[in-house]
């Protein structure tokens, strides 16, 4: 799966000499054996971890403040963890603790298991992901207005719309694939998107609005 935006691309990544050289596409439900260019050829950092951080090859401790880390082994990490949070919940209440996850990890399933051990084990209902903040005013605003605050239809129901109504959003920079469902339906985003130049048979009403007024657009 392509880690890159949240369409859900198959791939397989093709190794040469142990490192990694390109990817191909596999046959998924959305990508259909095409990837974007990032798909295809942005692994660089699988093969050079200094292009990001290095990558850690087990766990490590700090045991003091301002101290170097120490490598440790997945025993004494989770032994140490635990003592920590058995100390801070006996000294200030599960209240005290927070867990929060990625909205980049290994999937929902993860994120749903977190929340599980910080509720059931913690005694704490303080949990966060990091997509409330980016997608938390759209999730509200399905749910308000579809009842549920998702996707209401397959992205490959998108190149059957008869209509598309596009606020704010550049699908052939943010979600190649996804663009070309877009262009496959012969209705683009706006003149602005560069997805309009690769249609067809474009049918694109461009609408100008004034900066921050895209709610009030809506509700018109």
């Amino acid at each position: 799966m392509c880690p890159y935006c949240g369409a859900g691309c198959k791939l397989k990544l093709v190794v040469d000499n142990n490192k990694i050289i390109r990817a191909e596409a596999a046959d998924g439900v959305t990508n259909q054996n095409q990837l974007c260019l990032k798909g295809y050829y942005g692994w660089d950092f699988l093969n050079d971890t200094q292009l990001l951080t290095p990558r850690l090859k087990q766990p490590m401790i700090r045991y003091q403040k301002g101290g170097a880390f120490t490598p440790v082994s997945w025993q004494e990490a989770i032994r140490y963890t635990a003592s920590k949070l058995r100390e801070i919940k006996e000294k200030h209440g599960p209240r005290a603790i927070m867990t929060t996850g990625s909205s980049r990890g290994t999937g929902n399933e993860t994120n749903y298991v977190m929340q599980k051990f910080a509720r059931a084990v913690l005694n704490t209902n303080n949990v966060d992901c990091c997509a409330r903040v980016c997608h938390g005013p759209s999730v509200a605003g399905l749910q308000q207005a579809l009842g549920n605050g998702a996707m209401s239809n397959s992205i490959s129901d998108i190149e059957n719309s008869k209509c598309l109504l596009v606020f704010g959003y550049n699908c052939a920079d943010s979600h190649p694939i996804v663009a070309r469902r877009v262009i496959k339906a012969g209705t683009t985003a706006p003149k602005s998107s560069s997805a309009i130049r690769g249609a067809s048979k474009p049918r694109a009403l461009p609408i100008v609005i004034c900066s921050s007024t895209t709610a009030a657009t809506w509700r018109w």
